[in-house]
């Protein structure tokens, strides 16, 4: 009856493959994006809050 007992392949399969991975991959290279624009302002003395 849990959830864990089923294969993580089988969940994966229900999902194409491709959208999901595009999806992925571009929320995490917008992340790294905005993570690495934060570093820079943060070396320039110049923070701020980004909404």
């Amino acid at each position: 009856m849990n959830s864990l007992d089923v294969p993580a392949k089988t969940v994966e399969s229900n999902i194409p493959f491709d959208s999901q991975r595009a999806k992925e991959l571009g929320q995490g290279s917008i992340l790294l994006m905005k993570l690495k624009f934060v570093q820079k302002l943060e070396e320039l003395g110049i923070r701020r809050e980004i909404k």
